[in-house]
């Protein structure tokens, strides 16, 4: 005997109808987006989609879904339709096993079983009809009795087989549009549920029409919440722990295509894939001084608990010519703190010629933090750089290089090569961060007979005198501590004060003073002594009791500088600078170069620090060039000591 108040209260609470009378069936807790699932099968929509990823229970809650339509009487004849008849069948076994066996469904509505009662078909008492059908199948004019399908669920109906050529994806959707549809009745109710296997497998083409369209929802494996933070769709079958390793598993594999298709509920195409494993060499490279850039892109969710949308990523690399070395990259959640301890790391480690910061994170929370640092740990080669418009495309960009074998890692950098492999889906900071190379690549380097092998060489002070040459700008002071041995230019060291002139020059003087241990003869060239137009680099240094003498012209300089390197003097370089002398090694090897604008190179160096203080050197050089020549032209300081002259000697009538 039936109840009919049970069924009446089960038929106005149809989630807690699938909650009571299988509670059998759920071993796990039920998952929040269960309740929606359920909704999504009792709408009213005539046709739906469900898109949702592996083990989320939508098979189970089918079968849930049919039985109780049977027992409620919201159809006459169920079609289940899979992707073979004994998938399909195995499904009705579900249903079967139910109406049987569940005793909670027998005391409310009583016996159901009817005849036929088959492996593919069920009759109920009360005539209701439920089918087992496999794509495929022959299935016109199937009824029963005199009533055409007015219920269909769609299971999984397409397997690898079929969805892997374009010729299988199109012979399933006439199949469903010539086929199955027509031969139901019109007025049916149709629930496909999927996990897209291809993105142009038949559920995704039908929720992407746009006329007549299919509604659908998708359940991912996890998703953001409104922190931002990714959070598990389903906590007590599937926990963090359990996603990040299998997620990382699939990744480092190279297949982050297939967890995003089955269990991120986002189709790809395998062939769309933008970096494979086999792109990504890892090759042994001899550390030198090659010039290098770092780049960090700090993420504004960094600094907060939980697993938040996006790290901090970051990236290492020389350009040799057309190939790009790779020498460190990653991606962590950092503090704000610990962002700044990553900047001197790489700074001190690969002594780059710049740090590259993404502009909006420096310029909201971490250029106070750095300054304060900088005053402790000294002047660090901060460069902010403006965020691509496009991150997709931008990282896009790296495509040619790796698919070329330009791009070679000198050792291995898992959460680089993952993030790759895992791009354009998951996280991509990593990645991000190295696609700067392209943004940040040096123009034409001014000095193109450097080399680092001949021109680096140790070099210990000598007896005689000492240079600083020094330049400035209004908030950047450089100094460079030059010795003159036997015709050879010997770079000793420099230094780089951040700050207005009358601020920084004093750090500079001290730090070289301590250095050279002797007295320093200070050259800067001669639009310091200009009455107009200088900055105050020769009013700060008198203001320290530093007497600073004029050098000669920046383009002297620079000949004169291309000259050495060309030659040697005896078996030794004309030129040399001395690996304590970082900032001059890092201009030489790339940081002092002509600009690109629109893919064309300018005529002057970038203006960045670099160029500041190779012009000092330059002017310097321009003197020694200018003293070696047989007019000298000597001029007396106000000590009557005399000194050499860039001033033309005054010829009298």
């Amino acid at each position: 005997m039936s109840d009919p108040e049970l069924i009446e209260f089960y038929r106005a609470n149809k989630y807690v109808a699938h909650e009571n009378l299988f509670k059998r069936r759920h071993e796990d807790t039920t998952p929040e987006f269960h309740r929606e699932m359920i909704e999504w099968f009792w709408s009213g929509e005539n046709r739906a989609v469900l898109l949702a990823f592996r083990g989320s229970g939508k098979s189970t809650r089918s079968e849930e879904f049919v039985t109780l339509a049977a027992l409620f009487g919201n159809f006459r004849n169920c079609l289940l339709i899979g992707s073979s008849e004994a998938r399909a069948a195995e499904r009705l076994a579900a249903i079967s096993n139910e109406l049987k066996t569940n005793d909670q469904l027998r005391v409310v509505w009583g016996d159901q079983v009817g005849d036929p009662w088959t492996q593919t078909k069920l009759v109920l008492r009360s005539g209701r009809c439920i089918q087992a059908m496999g794509r495929d199948q022959d299935i016109r004019g199937i009824k029963h009795i005199d009533w055409r399908p007015d219920l269909i669920v769609v299971d999984d109906f397409e397997d690898k087989d079929n969805v892997q050529t374009p010729e299988g994806r199109r012979r399933t959707l006439r199949w469903f549009l010539a086929e199955l549809l027509p031969a139901c009745d019109p007025r049916r109710k149709v629930r496909i549920l999927a996990t897209p296997m291809d993105v142009e497998s038949v559920p995704m083409l039908l929720v992407r029409a746009p006329r007549p369209g299919w509604p659908e929802r998708r359940f991912p494996i996890q998703f953001l919440d409104p922190e931002g933070i990714w959070t598990p769709a389903w906590p007590s079958r599937f926990s963090e722990e359990w996603i990040e390793q299998e997620c990382a598993d699939y990744t480092s594999l190279g297949e982050a295509d297939v967890w995003e298709r089955e269990y991120m509920v986002n189709a790809m195409s395998s062939a769309a894939r933008t970096f494979r494993p086999e792109m990504i060499r890892v090759e042994p490279v001899e550390s030198t001084f090659q010039a290098r850039w770092a780049m960090i892109d700090p993420a504004r969710t960094g600094f907060r608990v939980g697993r938040t949308t996006s790290m901090t990523g970051w990236a290492v690399w020389s350009w040799e010519r057309h190939r790009l070395i790779v020498w460190e990259g990653g991606a962590k959640h950092l503090q704000p703190d610990e962002v700044v301890d990553l900047v001197y790391r790489l700074n001190d480690q690969h002594q780059p010629i710049d740090v590259g910061v993404e502009e909006d994170g420096l310029n909201e929370w971490l250029m106070q933090p750095l300054r304060v640092r900088q005053i402790t740990e000294g002047y660090c080669p901060i460069r902010s750089v403006r965020a691509p418009r496009g991150k997709i495309d931008f990282i896009r960009g790296l495509q040619p290089f790796f698919a070329s074998g330009e791009v070679v890692f000198a050792l291995e950098l898992p959460d680089l090569r993952d993030q790759l492999l895992g791009f354009p889906t998951g996280r991509i900071d990593a990645p991000n961060a190295l696609a700067y190379a392209l943004q940040l690549r040096p123009g034409r380097l001014l000095y193109d007979g450097w080399n680092r092998l001949t021109h680096i060489a140790p070099a210990g002070l000598r007896p005689g005198p000492c240079y600083l040459a020094a330049n400035a700008t209004k908030t950047l002071v450089t100094g460079v501590v030059v010795q003159l041995d036997d015709g050879r230019v010997r770079i000793l060291a420099d230094f780089i004060g951040e700050g207005d002139p009358g601020e920084a020059t004093a750090g500079v003087v001290r730090s070289a003073s301590m250095f050279a241990g002797r007295g320093l003869t200070v050259i800067a060239g001669p639009q310091h002594f200009d009455q107009w137009t200088n900055v105050g680099l020769v009013q700060a240094f008198r203001a320290h009791a530093v007497d600073c003498r004029p050098g000669g012209s920046v383009e002297a300089g620079r000949e004169a500088i291309r000259g050495d390197l060309a030659r040697t003097s005896g078996s030794q370089p004309a030129f040399a600078v001395c690996p304590d002398a970082g900032w001059t090694l890092r201009a030489f090897a790339g940081g002092y170069c002509r600009g690109v604008t629109g893919g064309i190179l300018t005529e002057e160096a970038e203006p960045n620090r670099y160029r500041v203080l190779m012009e000092g050197l330059e002017s310097l050089c321009g003197l020694f060039a200018f003293a070696s020549q047989e007019d000298r032209n000597y001029a007396y300081d106000r000590a009557g000591r005399p000194y050499l002259s860039i001033i033309p000697e005054r010829v009298n009538a």
